[in-house]
């Protein structure tokens, strides 16, 4: 069963609606620039940035 999404007031639309009208439409420009065609080079993410310290350790909890 598809899961119903809410796109404007009062309007909900299937979860398949939703991926191809609104999603698609705003990541088509991006998935474009993959193509084996396309004349410029992606912009890729840079790396993320590593946490050099490890989490705080808490002996007890707040109550």
């Amino acid at each position: 069963t598809c899961k119903e999404v809410y796109m404007s007031e009062g309007r909900y639309e299937s979860i398949i609606t939703f991926y191809n009208n609104i999603f698609m439409l705003g990541i088509k420009s991006y998935i474009l620039q993959f193509a084996p065609q396309a004349t410029a080079k992606p912009k890729l993410s840079p790396m993320p940035k590593q946490v050099s310290a490890s989490p705080h350790y808490r002996t007890k909890c707040p109550r």
